[in-house]
């Protein structure tokens, strides 16, 4: 029995995740060199798009998985283009490219050069090779249930080569996740390495951070995290409460959270929970629809004198002539 796993739109069966020193069949799949081959005679090199079209027509997922890391950044970043990274712009496979039966191939027969194929051998070192293929990113939401999880993580943590505030953020939201009490996310990249963490517990009407480490401290990876907890404190009707160190604190206030306390190495911000439900829906977005709406809100109020115009704590109007201030209890 041949198990056939993909069919493309154009009558190919294939799998490009394999080296690209042999041709074989394995589970009804069929590389030459790495190369598409139709399985069905009858389709005309014609239909089937260019390179060019083809590649760009993948998944960015896809796209990076067969340039690998490093290299599919770079060509995003124009640093080179497609054309300086193949040599064969007609079909994705070359000039060279034939119909093979299914058939044939099966009997042994369809190897290049009319060598013989053995397909059992061959499914089996693709189902090896198949094994070791790069997972996609996953998210796991743990808690001290996790513990096996989360102390082979601690140890690779403190054995790996990360920079020590790095290191210091990611053990400590592990050692809460495994003292009990807290909940959280592990992140995980396409090749399984740990991409971040994040521990926290239910404190009344926030959903209060403790612990939060990223490997990769971008704003994609932070936004990611900051969705799911916004999720979880949306099944409890909760705001989010977390520090934020003074050099992010302005990308903070950027996305819509609110400054909660001041302190002298940043501050403990806030996402009430009458924003969470806008926020998990466009995290990214979110501040700046929020403030635009708050300054037109601002400014009508401003052209009406009998109108009224109320302000939450901490929170600045972006081109207008005041900004909020926090009083202290002695000045009333």
């Amino acid at each position: 029995m041949v198990e056939i796993e993909s069919i493309e739109y154009c009558g190919l069966v294939y799998d490009l995740m394999v080296a690209d020193d042999h041709s074989f069949v394995a589970e009804g799949i069929v590389v030459h060199n790495c190369a598409m081959i139709p399985l069905v005679e009858g389709y005309p090199l014609p239909q089937i798009p260019s390179a060019r079209e083809w590649f760009e027509r993948l998944e960015p997922d896809e796209q990076k998985h067969m340039m690998g890391r490093g290299r599919w950044e770079a060509w995003q970043d124009g640093l080179f283009t497609f054309d300086q990274l193949v040599t064969t712009h007609d079909h994705p496979w070359g000039p060279s490219a034939h119909v093979t039966s299914l058939s044939d191939l099966l009997r042994g027969r369809g190897g290049i050069g009319g060598v013989a194929i053995d397909p059992a051998a061959l499914l089996a070192a693709h189902k090896e090779t198949k094994s070791h293929k790069p997972a996609k990113p996953r998210t796991a939401a743990v808690d001290e249930n996790d513990t096996q999880l989360l102390q082979k993580l601690l140890a690779d943590v403190t054995d790996g080569d990360y920079l020590p505030a790095t290191k210091k953020a990611v053990t400590k939201a592990l050692l809460n996740l495994l003292s009990g009490g807290h909940k959280g996310f592990v992140y995980f990249d396409e090749d399984g390495e740990l991409e971040s963490v994040v521990s926290y517990e239910n404190s009344g009407q926030y959903l209060k951070v403790t612990g939060l480490g990223l490997v990769y401290p971008q704003e994609k990876e932070t936004l990611k995290v900051l969705a799911d907890l916004a999720d979880a404190a949306a099944q409890n009707k909760q705001g989010i409460s977390l520090y934020v160190p003074n050099g992010v604190k302005q990308q903070y206030l950027n996305w819509g959270f609110l400054v909660q306390d001041s302190l002298s190495d940043g501050a403990v911000m806030k996402l009430p929970a009458s924003d969470v439900a806008a926020f998990k829906k466009d995290p990214a977005g979110f501040g700046q629809k929020q403030a635009e709406a708050l300054t037109a809100a601002a400014q009508a109020a401003l052209a009406d004198p009998a109108a009224s115009f109320t302000f939450r704590t901490g929170q600045p109007i972006a081109g207008l002539p005041f900004s909020s201030v926090k009083m202290k209890s002695k000045q009333f």
